[in-house]
């Protein structure tokens, strides 16, 4: 039976996928970290940690920390509906001009994740 949240994760999934991102869904068993989040992606190089929740929840005190262990090794975590998550994957698909400098931008992260290099995130332009 199909959980309200999988519902989320397969439309994150069927984006990831139509972006060509690479990704997986952790099966955690017994040796299983706790707190993985439900999808792990390769987006144009950089490490995506994924976790799915349905509008009004929260990632779990584990989650969260999980999330922000991804955070502080340079990965990008994210967490929320897929509306939400689709959303911030596009803004992480485009640079956003501030002060002469490119930067990766999303609204999970506190912080600002500055870049130096040009032009790998771009978002494909309308009817293309």
């Amino acid at each position: 039976m199909k959980t309200p949240e999988s519902y989320e994760k397969d439309e994150i999934i069927k984006y990831l996928t139509s972006i060509g991102a690479w990704w997986f869904k952790p099966s955690m068993g017994f040796y299983g970290k706790v707190g993985v989040p439900d999808i792990v992606a390769c987006l144009a190089g950089r490490f995506v940690g994924i976790e799915a929740k349905r509008r009004g929840k929260l990632p779990t005190p584990i989650q969260a920390q999980r999330l922000r262990e991804i955070n502080a090794a340079g990965g990008i975590a994210l967490w929320g509906t897929a509306e939400k998550v689709i959303k911030e994957l596009e803004d992480l698909l485009c640079y956003k001009k501030d002060q002469n400098e490119k930067r990766l931008v999303t609204s999970s992260i506190e912080n600002v994740i500055e870049k130096n290099y040009y032009g790998i995130f771009k978002r494909p332009k309308d009817n293309e």
